[in-house]
């Protein structure tokens, strides 16, 4: 039997129906071989079939099943080629960040407002380079530029400052002694 319309087939002349009845398997047989795939066919029958009611154009009588046919072979491609198109674009989307649990932030936080801290207790020069260094993102020159110090200078700054809040660090964590 063949599936039921989505629209009130009571509006439908008797010939319409009949050749609803007796060609829906073959038009979604039809329809299968463009889609791959049963449903798709199925609605690509259902929508030629609503198109060919709902339309003034009309073939010329006894040719309705050839032009439903061309109707269903065209809805199937547009099915196709919309379903490739949302498969392209749901693959070109870039994957969902994840985002962090609670307490994975609240650790994030705690463990920024520590090094804060332990910046905040180095050295003026130290504290000025890691600042401009580490957490403003200058260069080495640009940092020795804004400081007025040469780029080794920066280097050694820069490696004290990590090398004592690396231990500061550990200590607040128990690590070290």
């Amino acid at each position: 039997m063949a599936a039921v319309l989505a629209t009130d087939a009571t509006e439908w002349s008797p010939e319409i129906l009949e050749i609803y009845e007796e060609n829906f398997d073959q038009l979604v047989s039809l329809g299968r071989r463009s889609t791959g795939r049963a449903d798709l066919a199925e609605e690509a029958v259902q929508e030629a079939f609503i198109k060919f009611c709902t339309t003034d154009c009309r073939p010329e009588p006894g040719k309705e099943l050839a032009y439903l046919r061309s109707m269903v072979i065209n809805g199937a491609r547009s099915t196709v080629r919309r379903e490739a198109r949302r498969i392209e674009l749901t693959e070109q989307m870039p994957a969902p960040t994840p985002v962090p649990d609670v307490e994975e932030t609240v650790s994030l936080l705690v463990e920024g407002a520590q090094v804060q801290e332990v910046i905040g207790r180095l050295p003026a020069r130290q504290r000025l380079v890691m600042t401009l260094r580490y957490l403003r993102g200058l260069s080495e020159r640009e940092t020795a530029n804004a400081v007025g110090v040469s780029p080794g200078t920066v280097k050694i700054h820069a490696s004290r400052g990590r090398e004592t809040a690396r231990i500061e660090m550990a200590r607040m964590h128990g690590l070290y002694h």
